[in-house]
């Protein structure tokens, strides 16, 4: 089979949720079926991290986006000769010369009131218009949980039938430290030298930093001395404002800012975490949480959207609106260490059910599912 990637998330100096979704895919796949040709599509800004014979990367330089979407990348893909495409986003070229499955992580920009407001009316119609086309042309579309799958719905009828809920996997390297000596010294080229509260994601409204900030600041003047807030984000954008809200709850000597970890280091962060703290008001699926449990740290999230769905009965839920029920949680949890032990060995076993390698043939099947046979190339075309 020649399967075709829109590879456009690996570009250097950031880790995304989407990048990690195809690194995880790719790194299962390419080695255990030598037998599909992998032809990954990127632009100029695209950094290949991959290497195999069974892999090709393609560079086709973009300067608008939809101009590449539509018209260089089908082309591409007919040249290819391409069986199935896989698009991580919610687009694909509607003309596709072969099957085209989509991936729909979330549909937060539709849904929560300040992404609404930060687009016009003329710009979230044309999106709107424009996802119910990729919708339409799409032989299936994958999802991370049943709460996006649900939100596919609503939004967008014609996805009825299409829909494949794949839970995203989890990478090896996440796992409890093996050596707690060096996972302590991972924690302490962070600064880190004692025990803290871990929060892993970005710093946009829907990740409620500033209600985990609140809540922080409530606790007493000895526990934050003994617990530092670690806050670990992949991009700057909105730190400022986070910046801000610090010097005014006037906790700046309790908080740490880390930015672009790797993930070898991410799991030792993990692993040493007390307690890790995720009270989101939306997610498509929260792999930090996920990656938290795995690692073995005991987790307080949000009760709303998927990550009951992630977490199950190994978390301690919260109403993310309201900064007394989170203070109230972790409270009571750096107080009672039975039950930190307990939700870390719960969430320790139910990470095992997301096995990274069973995760990545899920979605291969529906890509197999879906393939088209291989047409000749176009005359003078190679």
């Amino acid at each position: 089979m020649r399967l075709g990637i829109d590879a456009r998330e690996f570009a250097g100096g950031t880790t995304t949720g989407i990048q990690r979704y195809l690194r995880n895919f790719l790194a299962v796949n390419v080695r255990e079926r030598p037998d599909i040709t992998f032809l990954l599509y990127g632009n100029q800004k695209t950094v290949p991290h991959l290497r195999a014979p069974n892999v090709q990367w393609r560079c086709l330089p973009e300067r608008l986006a939809l101009w590449w979407d539509q018209v260089t990348l089908a082309r591409r893909l007919r040249r290819d000769r391409v069986e199935v495409f896989l698009s991580p986003y919610l687009k694909g070229p509607l003309c596709s010369p072969c099957p085209l499955v989509i991936t729909i992580h979330d549909l937060m920009f539709f849904i929560l009131p300040e992404y609404r407001r930060e687009q016009p009316l003329w710009r979230r119609w044309l999106l709107r218009r424009y996802g119910a086309l990729a919708v339409r042309a799409a032989r299936r579309i994958i999802t991370d949980s049943e709460h996006s799958r649900r939100d596919i719905l609503r939004f967008f009828p014609a996805a009825e039938g299409k829909v494949e809920t794949v839970p995203l996997g989890l990478a090896a390297h996440f796992r409890p430290p093996r050596q707690r000596e060096q996972a302590r010294a991972t924690a302490r080229r962070y600064g880190l030298d004692g025990p803290y509260l871990l929060y892993v994601g970005n710093f946009r409204p829907h990740k409620n930093v500033e209600g985990l900030l609140r809540a922080y600041a409530r606790l007493s003047d000895e526990q934050r001395r003994a617990h530092r807030l670690v806050l670990v984000a992949g991009r700057r954008s909105g730190r400022a404002a986070v910046e801000t809200q610090v010097r005014q709850l006037r906790v700046g000597d309790q908080v740490t800012f880390a930015e672009a970890v790797p993930d070898e280091d991410l799991a030792g962060l993990y692993g040493m975490a007390h307690l890790f703290v995720f009270p989101s008001r939306y997610e498509g699926f929260g792999l930090p949480v996920l990656e938290a449990m795995a690692c073995g740290a005991p987790v307080i999230c949000s009760n709303r959207t998927s990550l009951p769905e992630v977490a199950g009965d190994c978390a301690l839920y919260v109403d993310p609106d309201d900064p007394q029920a989170l203070h109230a949680a972790m409270q009571r949890l750096l107080n009672d260490t039975a039950e930190r032990e307990r939700l870390a060995a719960l969430g320790l076993k139910r990470s095992q059910a997301f096995n990274q390698e069973v995760i990545a043939r899920r979605i291969l099947a529906v890509l197999e599912g879906c393939r088209a046979p291989c047409a000749p190339s176009p005359a003078g075309e190679t």
